[in-house]
């Protein structure tokens, strides 16, 4: 058995979804091949890329996937282009999944930390009553090549497609640095909220 999107959005989904606090109104997005470049599992760069292709705008949310049979649910970081009033999702599903519910996030961001890091957000996780919350994160994406020498830091949003700041300008909010396989967030320690994809090498 595996994660897949939930078929109905659920009076469950919903109150998961309110517990991230700043999370949008869920909707059902099929994927949209929008480039033969971009890969699995890397949303973020996709986005990016995709931005700077045709200036569309970039949202950043949740991906909500379940296990009902272990009453697990998982909010996954993402990030979907808008163009106008439209989301599409435009990253390659490694698990075929027709449809991906998203849901935007009202509050939070990717930033870009340099060429091959992103700062990010961990996987939202709740099994039964046990709830883990999302943490600030560095991700390493080893295959990027972006803005090589660049020296200050690209914040995404909806609203910007980019814009430099300054290093003294960013907050040194960062909790937690590995390397890692994007987009699932590891359980190396053991601690917390067992994903069943933590069982993955």
């Amino acid at each position: 058995m595996h994660l897949t999107t939930p078929h109905k959005i659920t009076d469950l989904v919903r109150r998961f979804l309110a517990s991230l606090q700043s999370a949008g109104t869920p909707v059902l997005l099929p994927f949209v091949a929008a480039s033969p470049d971009y890969r699995m599992g890397y949303c973020l760069s996709n986005c990016e890329a995709e931005c700077r292709r045709t200036n569309a705008d970039i949202v950043f949310g949740w991906a909500v996937w379940e296990l009902r049979a272990q009453s697990f649910i998982e909010a996954e970081f993402h990030s979907v282009v808008r163009r106008g009033v439209e989301f599409q999702d435009i990253t390659p599903r490694r698990d075929g999944e027709k449809l991906v519910l998203f849901a935007p996030d009202l509050a939070r961001v990717a930033i870009r930390r340099d060429d091959h890091t992103w700062d990010t957000w961990t996987n939202h996780k709740k099994q039964g009553a046990f709830l883990e919350p999302t943490r600030q994160i560095l991700i390493q994406d080893p295959n990027s090549n972006v803005w090589g020498g660049t020296l200050g830091f690209l914040l995404r949003d909806s609203a910007n497609c980019q814009r430099e700041l300054n290093v003294s300008q960013l907050s040194q909010f960062y909790i937690d640095v590995r390397m890692m396989i994007y987009p699932r967030v590891l359980n190396r320690s053991g601690k917390g909220v067992r994903s069943p994809a933590d069982a993955l090498g």
